[in-house]
């Protein structure tokens, strides 16, 4: 099997023989040492090398595979033909190779999603926004519907709800009864609070944020009993209904990619007027609704505590010396 380097890593020369690969220090790495023989190596591992070519076993092709730095050459051609649009989906498959250590080149990744539907229920620029970014990065079908029925759907992967003002928790309890996953998207008066994302069984529902607001607002029930009866309606602004369509189309790619949890699990991410800070706000299951499968005590911040976004640890290039 031909083996190659990450595709996307940029190179910088910080010497003679340092060769630094990748910019950011999550994904960058640095060799060390090289000799003129290394340096041939790794203009052959561009383009893709046969290990058996090697006379002996290599220390740096064992390096970089440790370092997450190699991929399997061309491994997505025959993902490639069932996605279809090569040209157009390069640079998605390029970057989420870079993302997902251990997804090859990335293409298998998009053939996943080309084989995926996602129906998104609503009207207005959010809905818009959202299937316009999961077609895009190569969702197969993507069905928009202004209300939700069953009537010609098939089983989708996750259905995606925009509302304007309030959520319907009884509408989005109909799909967690069917177990298909689904994400709250909700416009409201200067934002939109995206999530939560709920995997039936495993995440809190939209019942759950019902009863917490309760907990915290007796007069939620009547509140929200008015505002679902009555007209609901609410302006979008361009650039945010652009961004939260675009954060909920991440937050499903994830859901879909199956590589990593997705922040709108068990939150609700708000995007704000007028700079378009995202703020994540948890919601734990509600012992008294009983959608966790089985039930389970719930710990961590209080419900709906706002968490100002992760500030991750970002290391140093993995350093990789060659000893002479």
């Amino acid at each position: 099997m031909r083996i190659q380097l990450l595709p996307g890593l940029q190179r910088a020369w910080r010497g003679p023989t340092t060769l630094q690969l990748g910019v950011s220090p999550r994904r960058s790495v640095l060799l060390e040492g090289l000799t003129p023989a290394d340096v041939r190596l790794v203009e052959r591992l561009d383009g893709g090398l046969d290990p058996t070519e090697l006379t002996a076993p290599d220390d740096l092709v064992a390096l970089l595979r440790d370092a997450g730095a190699l991929v399997p050459a061309r491994a997505g051609r025959s993902a490639r033909s069932v996605v279809g649009r090569h040209e157009e989906l390069e640079p998605d498959a390029a970057t989420w190779a870079l993302v997902h250590r251990g997804c090859g080149d990335g293409w298998d990744l998009l053939a996943a999603r080309a084989a995926r539907t996602v129906l998104v229920v609503g009207e207005g620029r959010v809905a818009d926004a959202v299937a316009t970014a999961l077609t895009a990065a190569g969702i197969g079908t993507t069905d928009r519907r202004p209300r939700l029925t069953e009537r010609g759907v098939p089983r989708p992967a996750c259905v995606v709800l925009v509302e304007p003002v309030v959520a319907d928790s009884a509408r989005a309890g109909d799909l967690g009864r069917r177990d298909v996953p689904h994400l709250s998207v909700v416009v409201r008066e200067g934002d939109v609070v995206v999530g939560p994302l709920v995997r039936p069984g495993t995440d809190p529902c939209l019942r759950c944020l019902d009863l917490h607001r309760t907990a915290l607002d007796p007069d939620w029930p009547g509140v929200l009993a008015q505002l679902l009866s009555g007209p609901r309606d609410a302006p979008e602004e361009t650039t945010v209904a652009a961004l939260a369509g675009r954060l909920a189309a991440l937050a499903v790619l994830t859901l879909l990619d199956g590589r990593t949890t997705p922040a709108a699990c068990g939150a609700t991410l708000e995007v704000e007027l007028p700079d378009g800070l995202v703020t994540r706000r948890p919601w734990p299951a509600h012992p008294q609704c009983g959608c966790r499968w089985p039930p389970a005590d719930e710990g961590g911040d209080a419900p709906g505590t706002t968490t100002s976004p992760a500030h991750r640890a970002r290391p140093q290039p993995a350093t990789v010396t060659m000893e002479p």
